[in-house]
């Protein structure tokens, strides 16, 4: 049984996969409802638990605003 090699233009054509990004479904303070893909903008830390606490904006919203997730920035 012999193992099938690929050649490096079969690696070369083959479509690179999407990133993967981590989803949450959450509150955007934005728009001020719920949904799916919502990313930290703006964070504070009270010192009164381990929660999160911030402001969060889902896809569209940081789109429209022209928001930098926390995640993104350098």
């Amino acid at each position: 049984m012999s193992i099938p090699t690929i050649s490096p233009v079969e690696t070369a054509e083959a479509p690179a996969e999407p990133a993967v990004t981590p989803r949450s479904h959450g509150y955007c303070s934005w728009h001020q409802g719920y949904a799916w893909g919502v990313r930290p903008v703006r964070e504070w830390d009270e010192g009164s638990g381990p929660a999160q606490r911030g402001l969060f904006a889902c896809p569209p919203c940081l789109q429209a605003y022209d928001l930098v997730p926390l995640g993104d920035r350098s």
